[in-house]
């Protein structure tokens, strides 16, 4: 017996009118597509990540917050003055 999602979508699709199942058809082979253009989440690739990111922080690669808002707004100021 199907679940109360799946019979709720089967019901919903059902009254749907051909062109919109069409449309919906469409949505979700685009959605496919493009899912299998994603990466693939590697859990081990994102904990050497993390392993380099704190390595480089104990060296001190890093910026504090105050250092990133001043070159946030340098950047802001070149933009709206760029001959400046």
């Amino acid at each position: 017996m199907k679940n109360t999602a799946d019979n709720k979508l089967s019901k919903y699709i059902d009254k749907l009118y051909r062109r919109r199942k069409k449309t919906l058809f469409a949505s979700l082979k685009r959605r496919k597509t493009e899912s299998r253009k994603l990466k693939i989440f590697d859990i081990e690739q994102y904990n050497r990540e993390l392993d380099e990111a704190e390595a480089a922080i104990e060296r001190g690669e890093f910026s504090t917050h105050e250092e990133v808002m001043a070159s946030v707004k340098e950047l802001l100021q070149q933009k709206r003055n760029p001959t400046a």
